[in-house]
C-alpha cells in the first residue's frame, strides 16, 4: 500500500472537520517530503524515521508546530494499525509533550466597554451590526467562526438561542440576549 492510498482511506473514514484534515495532509507532506522518497511505502517507515524528523523539526520550528506536525504523522499511523492496514505501528511507543499554553488574559470590564464604544461608532446599520457582533462574542464566548457561520435560521428569536455546529458537525444551542455594556 502506497502512502497516497493509505491517506485516502485515512481521510474516507474518518469524520473530522474539512480544515483537520487538510492540516494532517500537509503535516503528512511535509513529512514525506524531507524523506523524499527513501521511504517509499507505510511499510518501510521505521521508528528512527520519526524521531530523526520529530528532532528535525523541533530545531527549525517552534515546540507547538514540531508536535502538532508530528502527532499528525502518528495518528495516521495509529488508525492504519487499528484497522490492520499495518501490522505494526513504529510511532506506538512515541510520546510528544503538549506544550503548556499560558492561559488568556481576560478583559476588564473597561476594555469591554472601551471595545462596544468602538464597536458603536459605526452609523446606520454598520454601528448597529458591529456593535451586535460583539455583544454576541463577548456575550456568548462563542468564535469569531462560529459567528461568521451563522445563518438566519440558526437564530430563535422565541427562547433567544442560537444553534451553532462544533467539531464533527454536532450542534450546540447557546443563549443570547442580556447586553454585556
Amino acid at each position: 500500500m502506497t502512502w497516497e492510498e493509505l491517506w485516502s482511506r485515512f481521510a474516507a473514514a474518518q469524520h473530522l472537520a474539512p480544515s483537520t484534515l487538510r492540516g494532517y495532509q500537509r503535516d503528512l507532506e511535509l513529512f514525506l517530503r524531507y524523506w523524499d522518497g527513501q521511504i517509499a511505502t507505510p511499510k518501510e517507515l521505521r521508528s528512527h524515521h520519526l524521531h530523526e524528523y520529530y528532532r528535525l523539526q523541533k530545531r527549525q520550528v517552534s515546540l507547538a508546530t514540531a508536535g502538532q506536525r508530528m502527532r499528525s504523522v502518528l495518528i495516521l499511523l495509529g488508525w492504519a494499525e487499528r484497522t490492520e492496514l499495518l501490522l505494526l505501528n513504529p510511532g506506538a511507543a512515541m510520546k510528544i509533550p503538549k506544550p503548556n499554553r499560558p492561559i488568556q488574559p481576560v478583559f476588564t470590564p473597561d476594555q469591554v466597554q472601551s471595545l462596544l464604544a468602538q464597536a458603536s461608532q459605526g452609523r446606520g446599520f454598520s454601528g448597529l451590526r458591529d456593535r451586535a457582533l460583539m455583544e454576541l462574542l463577548y456575550g456568548t464566548g462563542m468564535r469569531a467562526g462560529e459567528v461568521v457561520a451563522l445563518n438566519v435560521e440558526d437564530i430563535d428569536l422565541s427562547d433567544s438561542s442560537l444553534q451553532i455546529l462544533v467539531g464533527k458537525g454536532s450542534c450546540r444551542r447557546i443563549p443570547f440576549g442580556v447586553a454585556v455594556g
